[in-house]
């Protein structure tokens, strides 16, 4: 997960925290934010919490050059049951996302068929059409870039050209998904301005 989109959690965060120190004013003072505010998610806080935590726990270990230490901390996130809270939007977000850096390490150890693994769970997770979606065939395409390079040295000719024409049309899917988005939130921006 990228420090932005860590970022865009905490303002998930701080607006739910905001909801929460709304209802702490007197029952006879009404606060405007509580009608429109949902109610807060105890599961969803912790999972966006303990998500946040471990991919923490994964920059310190990639930093010290222990990609096996970085994959078992975002596995912690997607071992986690969340029942219910699975279903909403943020965590099927953050669990992509997290398969998605999950396969980015896998490959850069030449574990290419189990990083595979990661984006077809990854992709089930992702929203449609959305920057999710399209990270995924991202690193689709540079975990088959790395897969074509590892075949080249070991002399598979075959295997190589194979693996770069994936790589070659994930990041073409990559390039489709983003371009949809773009132009869905600049119409939508377009359409406010109107």
């Amino acid at each position: 997960m990228t420090r932005a989109r860590l970022g865009a959690s905490l303002l998930m965060l701080a607006a739910l925290a905001g909801w929460a120190g709304c209802t702490e004013r007197a029952p006879e003072q009404p606060c405007a934010c509580a009608e429109a505010a949902p109610p807060v998610d105890a599961p969803l806080m912790a999972f966006l919490s303990k998500a946040r935590a471990a991919h923490h726990q994964a920059d310190q270990r990639e930093e010290a050059q222990d990609i096996a230490g970085a994959i078992t901390a975002l596995e912690q996130i997607t071992a986690t049951s969340l029942g219910a809270t699975g279903s909403l939007p943020e965590a099927r977000e953050v669990l992509s996302d997290t398969r998605a850096r999950l396969a980015d390490l896998r490959s850069q150890i030449g574990k290419y068929d189990e990083a595979e693994l990661d984006l077809v769970e990854g992709l089930k997770l992702a929203p449609k059409d959305s920057y999710f979606e399209g990270h995924l065939h991202e690193m689709r395409g540079v975990s088959e870039e790395r897969r074509a390079k590892t075949s080249a040295e070991s002399g598979d000719k075959a295997g190589s050209e194979a693996a770069r024409r994936r790589a070659f049309e994930s990041f073409e899917k990559a390039i489709d998904v983003q371009d949809r988005v773009i132009r869905k939130e600049l119409g939508d921006a377009e359409g406010e301005k109107r």
